[in-house]
């Protein structure tokens, strides 16, 4: 098993906000020429629902929701996914070879379990979706895949691994690209599903100020809280640092877009001491505490801006 270097935007496109399905589509959309840098306009989800679902609701990070990659959005840029299943693999194979002679991709689920490039390798089961890339005479695949510290790579596996993959995972499913570039720009739709977005953002932001009760609490011991709030830091990290995608696409101030971008080192920041506290057993909690009190700050200094010239937009119309 040789792992080759797979070009693509590694910051942007990253695992700390997009789940492996939404990373995989939006590095092979852009590769076809789709404007997915747009569907960004509300990844921005709040920080106390990140809180709700990452520590109250204990979800895994990739099992966030979020109005991010809805249908509709996708549907503007012309795309639809639509899932196909089957009990064995060669019942899919047709349709595998048509989705990667139109799109030079297919989207497989299935259990990372076979993989030998995986952390999870003949130790634990956890679904997944792999990019099939392409067919061998010998009986192999190329595929696309996150190594070990989540950086998309070119792996090549004979069929009986990836018929494994697929077998052994219970919904046994791809997931089918659809594209029709659309006529004409899809800039202006999108600017306006932003506004719309932001007059119905709600800034509740109970967890920047209640951290330090958060890591007092009796009922949770600190693995756990540890790793919680290290998913709550990392998902702020990735999804503000994708909504500063968008803005620089749309001109907005420099001020503005360099607040958002410091909102997003600044939990990466918060992620790292949560990252070395899993580790260690121990906290930094003074440079904890002061520094997520500090995200609200920059949080409402860039909520503001952007409304401030929303309004403006408004009386100018």
């Amino acid at each position: 098993m040789e792992e080759q270097p797979f070009a693509y935007d590694v910051h942007l496109y990253d695992r700390r906000f997009l789940n492996c399905f939404q990373r995989h589509a939006v590095v092979f959309m852009k590769r076809l020429g789709i404007e997915v840098d747009w569907l960004f306009y509300n990844a921005l989800p709040a920080v106390d629902d990140i809180f709700q679902q990452m520590v109250v609701q204990n979800k895994a990070k990739y099992a966030l929701q979020s109005g991010y990659f809805a249908d509709d959005d996708l549907a503007l840029l012309g795309v639809r996914f639509h899932e196909r299943k089957a009990e064995h693999l060669d019942e899919l194979l047709p349709v595998i070879h048509q989705q990667i002679q139109a799109y030079g991709c297919a989207f497989l689920s299935g259990d990372v379990y076979y993989f030998a490039h995986c952390p999870e390798y003949r130790s634990s089961h956890a679904q997944h979706v792999v990019v099939l890339r392409q067919a061998h005479a010998d009986g192999t695949w190329d595929i696309v895949d996150d190594n070990a510290a989540s950086v998309l790579c070119e792996y090549r596996y004979p069929q009986e691994v990836i018929d494994q993959f697929f077998q052994n995972e219970g919904s046994r499913r791809m997931f089918c690209l659809e594209w029709t570039p659309p006529r004409h720009s899809v800039e202006r739709s999108f600017r306006q599903r932003h506004q719309a977005f932001l007059d119905g953002f709600k800034v509740e932001p109970w967890f920047y100020g209640h951290l330090e009760a958060l890591l007092d609490n009796p009922l949770a011991c600190d693995t756990t809280k540890f790793r919680a709030l290290h998913d709550v830091f990392t998902l702020l990290a990735g999804s503000r640092n994708c909504f500063a995608r968008y803005l620089s696409m749309t001109g907005v101030p420099e001020a503005t877009l360099e607040r958002v971008q410091r909102f997003a080192q600044e939990a990466g920041v918060l992620k790292g001491l949560m990252a070395m506290a899993q580790i260690t057993g121990k906290v930094r909690r003074r440079d904890l505490v002061t520094r997520c009190a500090a995200l609200e700050g920059l949080e409402a200094d860039y909520l503001d801006d952007l409304r401030s010239m929303h309004r403006q937009t408004v009386v100018q119309a």
